[in-house]
């Protein structure tokens, strides 16, 4: 397909995902291993048969999350109880546009914690990488505190609530600023005509060293991942990363990222190449996946081989359009996908994953309101989500 036609698909674009469906192309290389954390700059531009832009990398590995301290970090001991507290992640961990980053923190009353990884959107060249209301991918390359402090306070944020599974919880919120659905690192410049941008995709960089922060404030009784649309599909990858972080079980509960394939003749470009421009492929295990044409929401089922007493449960809306739009698919194409996909992963880990699928076109869930009044058959969503962090794992489905 012509750039120009892709351009005209991603200005249509009304919501903050696209490129997310780009990881989940059926001929991708996405689960290709490497080892390296070389930070050797390139010079040479490359360009894209699919329709992005030309790039060159900067910085091939931004930095290595497990050799951060966080000794340096505000302490959870200072962290207020009744509302967020900004927490500077330290250097090398930036922000899309390579400024100094946070997370922000919620001190709990008991001893259990909940991690997010927030939504918005994703890009992998010059026009992708402008904002949305610029024509981009990406709701922001550069997270306000301000902004983000005031707007999560609904969902499992709201502590007043007594069907909050969440209520009195610690809980840790880390914000999505680099267009790499939590999942890169690495610092590359995109052209675009006579300008560039460099953006560092340092998602999976500040995820790691957001987490081994809250390891390091104690011993939890219990440690629960969630993410929303592109920190939905971080879960993906971060559940397995959050049990090698806490070394305990991890439940997780991914909002509205089911991982799916693109549809063939679809706008979504070739995920190798998304891949190779965040620096994604590194953070993956050795030998994760045989089948390297299969949905990346597979890789959960190595996450739950490799930690036993490991819990997944999945929302999503069965025909959600802003997943269906970038899948390149109708409500009923992805419906279908989406079905199957859950169905097969289900047929061999039934006790230990699970779905939540309504019917509706909705996007996301967790962080609104409406996920308590939500309710599929006679199971309100908060419950099921209670349930699945409680290791008891049931399917429902609107289909």
């Amino acid at each position: 397909m012509e750039r120009k036609t892709m351009r005209k698909v991603l200005l249509l674009a009304t919501t903050c995902l696209f490129l997310i469906g780009m990881l989940s192309t059926a001929d991708a290389q996405w689960w290709t291993s490497s080892s390296s954390t070389s930070s050797t700059s390139s010079t040479s531009s490359t360009s894209s048969s699919s329709g992005l832009g030309s790039y060159s990398v900067v910085k091939s590995t931004i930095g290595d999350p497990n050799a951060v301290s966080v000794s340096s970090m505000t302490k959870l001991s200072s962290v207020s109880s009744t509302g967020w507290t900004k927490v500077s992640l330290p250097s090398p961990c930036v922000d899309g546009s390579g400024a100094s980053t946070f997370i922000m923190a919620r001190r709990g009353s008991t001893n259990n914690l909940v991690i997010h990884l927030e939504y918005g959107g994703a890009c992998a060249d010059y026009s992708t990488c402008q904002s949305i209301l610029s024509g981009g991918s990406v709701i922001t390359l550069n997270p306000s505190y301000s902004s983000l402090s005031l707007s999560n306070t609904a969902g499992i944020w709201n502590n007043s609530s007594t069907s909050n599974p969440f209520r009195n919880w610690t809980k840790v919120f880390i914000p999505f600023g680099t267009g790499d659905i939590h999942m890169g690192n690495r610092a590359v410049k995109y052209t675009g005509g006579l300008r560039s941008k460099t953006v560092y995709h340092a998602g999976y960089l500040n995820a790691i060293v957001a987490m081994r922060w809250a390891k390091a404030q104690g011993t939890w009784d219990k440690v629960v991942l969630t993410g929303s649309s592109a920190g939905g599909y971080g879960t993906i990858l971060h559940a397995y990363k959050a049990n090698q972080v806490f070394g305990q079980p991890i439940y997780t509960i991914n909002d509205s990222g089911p991982g799916l394939t693109a549809a063939a003749g679809s706008t979504m470009a070739d995920q190798t190449e998304i891949g190779a421009r965040w620096g994604s492929w590194d953070n993956f295990p050795a030998g994760a996946i045989t089948d390297k044409s299969k949905e990346m929401l597979y890789f959960v089922e190595y996450t739950l081989k490799n930690c036993t007493s490991c819990y997944y449960g999945l929302f999503e809306t069965l025909q959600d359009s802003t997943i269906a739009n970038y899948e390149g698919r109708s409500a009923s194409s992805h419906q279908s996908e989406l079905v199957r996909v859950t169905s097969d992963i289900d047929s061999r880990w039934d006790s230990r994953f699970c779905y939540y699928l309504p019917s509706g076109a909705g996007h996301t869930i967790l962080t609104s309101s409406s996920f308590y009044s939500t309710r599929l058959s006679s199971t309100y969503l908060y419950n099921w989500v209670k349930n699945v962090i409680n290791g008891s794992c049931s399917d429902l489905s609107a289909n």
